[in-house]
């Protein structure tokens, strides 16, 4: 798998992934992947 291929797609969600980081560190939560 070419992760560099990925990774200008992965960029583009990371935004909404860093979201929900953001908001599971707030509060004790089963991390989800």
């Amino acid at each position: 798998v070419n992760f560099k291929k990925n990774e200008k797609n992965y960029d583009a969600g990371n935004s909404e992934v860093f979201k929900m980081v953001q908001e599971a560190d707030k509060e004790p939560k089963t991390p989800e992947p």
